[in-house]
């Protein structure tokens, strides 16, 4: 049985036609920038997601953990009085004659809140205390000191000889913004001590003073 004659041109193969090279795509885009966008990327990836994190075309930026803020002393505007809202014009300091050790030191008091405490003989015996403002230097401000309610590193102090409780150690507002003030050695107020039921704090010892 003879087979059908077939033509060499069936068997000839043809080559594939080359694929033109695409053209060189010019960009204003440095590797710099490339690399901060995939690390940008990266760690919005890896990071937990935040309620308050803006979301833009699926990616989701993240912002950085908040830090605790530090003092800058001297103080660039005198602080306001937390009851009267006054603002003193000057800066006191402590006198030579001062046994606390705090001679030279300077601080701010509101001259309104301590007239009128002076006046009334229901606070004369606190009218040393009225009227405190702030100290205006960086004894007992370190980085490491938990924060207050400005969200400021707060001030290791130390209470006078005339307290309930002299010599112990308290921390407070370094700027004297807030009312924040702790006898604990953890720095938790009152009402948060017994919220988390905390267990009980006798008080501790300043160190950094």
């Amino acid at each position: 049985m003879r087979f059908p004659f077939r033509s060499k041109k069936a068997y000839k193969t043809s080559t594939p036609a080359e694929t033109p090279k695409p053209a060189a795509i010019e960009s204003n885009v440095e590797p710099d920038d490339l690399a901060d966008a995939f690390c940008s990327l990266s760690f919005s990836i890896n990071s937990k997601p935040s309620a308050k994190s803006p979301v833009s075309s699926g990616v989701q930026i993240l912002e950085p953990a908040p830090q605790n803020r530090f003092p800058i002393f001297p103080m660039a505007e005198h602080p306001q009085c937390r009851v009267c809202r006054w603002r003193p014009r000057y800066k006191n300091f402590v006198k030579a004659d001062n046994k606390k050790g705090n001679v030279g030191r300077p601080f701010f008091i509101c001259v309104k809140c301590k007239k009128n405490a002076s006046a009334d003989p229901y606070h004369s015996k606190i009218s040393r205390e009225v009227g405190w403002i702030s100290w205006d230097d960086y004894i007992g401000v370190h980085e490491r000191n938990p924060p207050c309610a400005c969200g400021v590193v707060c001030r290791q102090d130390r209470a006078g000889p005339d307290s309930s409780c002299p010599g112990a150690g308290f921390w407070t507002c370094a700027t004297g913004s807030c009312g924040f003030v702790s006898f604990r050695k953890d720095a938790l107020t009152t009402d948060e001590a017994y919220r988390q039921r905390a267990p009980y704090d006798d008080g501790f010892e300043p160190w950094l003073l």
